[in-house]
């Protein structure tokens, strides 16, 4: 199966997490999982998720998400000025709370989401403008200034159709923004197949600085800046998502969690577990 960004035929297992292989690229050191996770899968696991995992916590801790969100907006606003009147497309928008964010930007905003309960929570606020589908069976009669890809390129199992997809929405010179795992990090290096986004079926291709560059480079886009994304968040929240990434840690650190006093659970600090920030522009 050859590689989405060199081409090359010649990839090896990289080790085996969680009953499933990830393989890595011999030439640009792409790591994907195979085979791919069937359609049907991955719209049970998201349904699960929702209800009680991971997606079900970020929206449970949202008010510490929209600090996340607005660090995004002021991100693409140093690049786009301001947002009043731009078409922003945030795909994999989820309950769109970003997008209310843009929308409080004056800006007009579209999403797709594949989580049926998530499409139609970010529906009511952005009514007639979330598509709830697959980003390949997206259609749009208009063109965007700025595209989105917050935790998402990382779940397909076809993102080269994914940025030839967008490319065909955006304008000359538009932005795109994308925050994935950085499958280089020294997080990455450091913890081999324990680094918590090593989490199939969630996520399938994973990107290191150097290759994601090549990768949006093949596909006519000029990359501005890659940078490490750093969160503030509180350790509650990083704890909790322990259990959906990185399982291991959750019980290592369980004995010593339960001790702490409320409010060092609830204190917000910078973390940085191996993922990147990158802009780029469409030629």
């Amino acid at each position: 199966m050859a590689c989405i960004i060199c081409g090359s035929d010649s990839e090896s297992i990289k080790f085996i997490y969680s009953d499933t292989e990830f393989y890595e690229c011999t030439k640009c050191k792409l790591v994907r999982t195979l085979p791919f996770p069937q359609l049907g899968e991955i719209r049970e696991h998201y349904k699960n998720k929702f209800e009680k995992g991971n997606y079900s916590t970020i929206h449970s801790s949202m008010d510490m998400y929209i600090y996340l969100y607005r660090t995004y907006i002021d991100l693409i606003k140093n690049y786009s000025g301001a947002l009043s009147g731009k078409k922003i497309l945030d795909v994999g928008c989820f309950t769109g709370d970003f997008l209310d964010l843009a929308l409080k930007e004056n800006a007009e905003t579209y999403g797709i989401e594949l989580q049926e309960d998530a499409a139609q929570i970010s529906n009511k606020k952005h009514y007639g403008r979330i598509l709830n589908c697959q980003f390949n069976d997206a259609a749009f009669d208009k063109t965007f200034d700025i595209v989105t890809l917050f935790g998402l390129i990382e779940h397909v199992t076809t993102p080269e159709i994914l940025l030839e997809n967008i490319s065909s929405w955006m304008k000359s010179e538009s932005l795109l923004i994308i925050q994935t795992p950085n499958a280089g990090s020294f997080w990455s290096s450091i913890l081999g197949k324990f680094w918590p986004p090593y989490a199939p079926v969630e996520h399938i291709h994973y990107f290191s600085a150097k290759n994601i560059k090549q990768f949006l480079e093949k596909y006519n886009y000029t990359v501005l800046k890659v940078k490490p994304h750093i969160k503030k968040l509180s350790i509650e929240y990083v704890y909790t998502m322990f259990q959906n990434f990185g399982p291991e840690f959750y019980i290592l650190l369980k004995p010593f969690y339960w001790v702490l006093p409320k409010f060092l659970k609830k204190l917000k600090l910078p973390f940085y577990g191996g993922e990147m920030l990158i802009v780029a522009k469409k030629n």
